[in-house]
């Protein structure tokens, strides 16, 4: 697998990739939820099936048992018994009334019984073991199964009968069941991976990726993320995402026109410039520099450092994006305090200065919040 990411030099470049990625994850745990319920549904599913075609077999040995019954003497015409007992697909069949066991029909031939199965009081786990064990017992074995079709209480019917033609039925039910199965799990499948995917692996990758390109040059804005407009998770992620790389192509292009400046980063670092001076804002370095020159000297200054000119409200519109008061117009006479205008952060305030105006208000608000 391969992920492409964008160089430093702006052409994308595949790297390899040797895990899976989280669509093939996703994919990969699709196929196995989806797999494990087919497993689920399809164990019950044959071991309903047995039950009920073996009931269909006992109903119609109750059938016969009763047309024997009513025969004169109870006993059948061996051509008419063996039809009977064709029909019904069993080989014997014996009824248990009022305490006694009684043998209907039997065929000529006598055969050896392999199993036996109650149905009467069997648990759904023995109904789904006794299920599964017919795909894999012989072909040729010789059953013999108990329940009550429809009989009064305390009475049964017994049936002894081959198990191929049940073996054959359930092989047919479990391949139409297992088709079906696999239809509707690959489009359960489909409808659940390409949702997910849709939801949260691409948008994830979008974001995984957009990390990878802006590392490799954080201070491009072109590179910046452009959240979407979810209201979810992802969204909120995609615009927290923008905003923290947002913060940081800024404070990186600061400082790089800083650096052209020829200054450091930190707030005060001065340096002289055509007849004066340029210094870092001594408050915050983000707000940019000053310069301290002849009014004559300003502009072809400018022009020697590529820098161009703004009016006044840009400049405010910087100053309060940054949470910069301006003293002579955010700050209320005689109400404002110092410390609530943060000018402790700000470097405006000197903690290590002798007396000055103000000063024992100030300290007594920092150091017990008086």
């Amino acid at each position: 697998m391969t992920d492409e990411v964008s160089s430093a030099e702006g052409a994308t470049k595949r790297v390899p990739r040797y895990v899976p990625g989280l669509s093939a994850k996703l994919l990969l745990l699709t196929i196995l939820f989806v797999m494990l319920a087919e497993v689920l549904v399809f164990v019950p599913s044959v071991s309903n099936f047995r039950r009920q075609w073996l009931m269909e077999r006992m109903a119609a040995a109750q059938i016969a048992a009763l047309a024997a019954e009513a025969a004169p003497g109870g006993q059948l015409p061996s051509t008419l018994r063996n039809e009977l007992l064709e029909q019904a697909k069993v080989k014997a069949i014996a009824v248990k009334r009022a305490d006694s066991r009684i043998l209907i029909i039997e065929m000529d031939m006598a055969a050896d019984i392999d199993a036996s199965y109650d149905l009467r009081h069997a648990s759904w786990l023995t109904l789904i073991a006794d299920a599964l064990m017919v795909y894999v017992a012989p072909d040729d074995r010789i059953i013999r199964v108990v329940g009550e079709p429809g009989f009064d209480e305390g009475e049964f019917i017994e049936v002894v009968m081959g198990e191929a033609p049940l073996k054959a039925a359930m092989i047919r039910y479990g391949l139409d069941i297992l088709g079906l199965s696999i239809l509707i799990s690959i489009i359960t499948a489909a409808l659940v991976y390409l949702s997910l995917d849709a939801l949260l692996v691409k948008p994830m990758t979008k974001l995984t990726w957009n990390i990878v390109r802006f590392s490799e040059r954080p201070e491009d804005p072109s590179r910046i993320i452009n959240p979407s407009s979810r209201r979810d998770e992802i969204g909120t992620a995609e615009r927290e995402l923008s905003s923290m790389q947002r913060e940081l192509a800024e404070t990186l292009s600061q400082k790089t026109r800083l650096a052209a400046l020829g200054l450091a980063g930190d707030p005060g670092a001065t340096r002289p410039l055509g007849g004066g001076i340029v210094l870092i804002d001594p408050r915050l370095a983000e707000l940019g520099a000053r310069a301290i020159l002849p009014r004559e000297m300003l502009r072809p200054a400018l022009r020697e450092l590529g820098l161009g000119e703004a009016d006044f409200a840009a400049w405010d519109r910087h100053r309060l994006g940054l949470g910069i008061p301006d003293g002579s117009r955010d700050l209320v006479v005689d109400k404002s305090i110092l410390l609530e205008a943060g000018f402790d952060e700000l470097n405006g305030v000197d903690w290590h200065k002798g007396c000055y105006v103000g000063q024992e208000l100030t300290a007594r608000t920092k150091y017990r919040g008086l």
